[in-house]
């Protein structure tokens, strides 16, 4: 899949391994009220001549919930979707789910201290990007997948098996930046600034508001 993990819509030729390519922290609120924030970091895997896989790696904090969300999502040199993990903590509890493609399916893995909890099998395809529905910082991948024309993919949320189509249009604004709506069964708006960055991110459905926070 296209520029699966290139969540900051970053063009960079040359990076030495594991660079970092895009760092930042956003507030979450829903509904005006603060719910937690998210930090995430994008890094090239590989160098440079040949082609560069990426990793988002991200670290959720929500005290309302009582849960914090950390792990990464990986794609593959030649563009596909590698793997998720995701480590979900409550209290002194810790669950760890991971997610992969494996041809037209998604293997579903999820294990605790006790060991392996289950797992399942879910369709795939080409145009798969995984979700969560408590993390937001997982849809910044449809900042580099939007195009003028619109863009359609087939959203898996692996902890609760939910699927969801979206489509992610974009429109550029010069020096303004870009803005990407997204229509379909999930509706919202990025705001990107003039270097292709998510600086914001309205999702009316869920009353949910991302917004960049100083460096």
């Amino acid at each position: 899949m296209r520029h699966l993990l290139a969540a900051a819509a970053l063009s960079i030729p040359s990076l030495l391994p594991a660079q970092v390519v895009f760092e930042a922290t956003y507030s979450v609120q829903q509904r005006g009220k603060d719910i937690g924030t998210e930090h995430v970091i994008l890094r090239n895997t590989t160098g440079s001549p040949g082609p560069q896989g990426l990793r988002l790696e991200f670290e959720g904090k929500f005290p309302g919930s009582g849960e914090t969300l950390r792990g990464s999502l990986a794609r593959g040199t030649d563009g596909s979707l590698d793997q998720l993990q995701l480590e979900v903590r409550r209290g002194s509890t810790t669950e760890t789910l991971k997610a992969a493609q494996r041809g037209n399916r998604i293997v579903v893995t999820v294990s605790n201290a006790q060991g392996s909890r289950g797992g399942k099998e879910m369709p795939g395809g080409p145009d798969i990007i995984l979700l969560d529905e408590q993390l937001q910082a997982l849809l910044l991948l449809l900042a580099d997948l939007a195009t003028p024309e619109g863009t359609h993919v087939s959203a898996v949320y692996p902890r609760t098996g939910q699927r969801a189509n979206i489509t992610a249009r974009r429109t550029d604004e010069g020096s303004r930046g870009a803005v990407v709506e997204l229509t379909g069964d999930l509706t919202g708006r990025l705001q990107l600034d003039a270097n292709g960055r998510v600086a914001r991110m309205d999702l009316p459905q869920s009353g949910i508001v991302v917004t960049r926070l100083p460096s």
